[in-house]
């Protein structure tokens, strides 16, 4: 699954703050709107925001 290729790439590329980033984006995300619809966007969001990472090499 590409998520986890991507996912595995930022952590080998020592990038662990991205993700933190992220994660925090989504739960937040989750524990304020608690939606199923919510959820798959943040899952959204997510993805696109690892994409974003490696794509753009930012940290």
């Amino acid at each position: 699954m590409q998520l986890w290729k991507d996912i595995r790439w930022l952590l080998l590329n020592e990038r662990p703050f991205s993700i933190f980033i992220c994660d925090m984006q989504c739960a937040y995300c989750l524990i304020v709107l608690c939606n199923a619809l919510i959820a798959l966007l943040c899952f959204c969001f997510n993805y696109f925001c690892y994409y974003y990472y490696i794509q753009h090499d930012c940290r």
